[in-house]
């Protein structure tokens, strides 16, 4: 369309610190994720959910 990129809108200083997975099933997550040749760091959690931590000018958010 004709709408800007919204990286060019996005508002500066923010940086990606973690990006990882959480799996009640985390070991066959992991297996499965080696099969493909993929790198992600899953971890044990109660529902499936990737995780993106960022640093803010206002601080540090988590992205579920």
């Amino acid at each position: 369309g004709q709408s800007p990129h919204p990286a060019l809108l996005s508002p500066a200083g923010a940086t990606l610190v973690s990006l990882h997975a959480g799996h009640p099933d985390a070991e066959r997550v992991r297996g499965m994720l080696r099969m493909l040749d993929l790198e992600l760091t899953v971890k044990d959690g109660l529902v499936p959910a990737l995780l993106a931590e960022i640093d803010c000018p206002s601080g540090r958010v988590v992205l579920r």
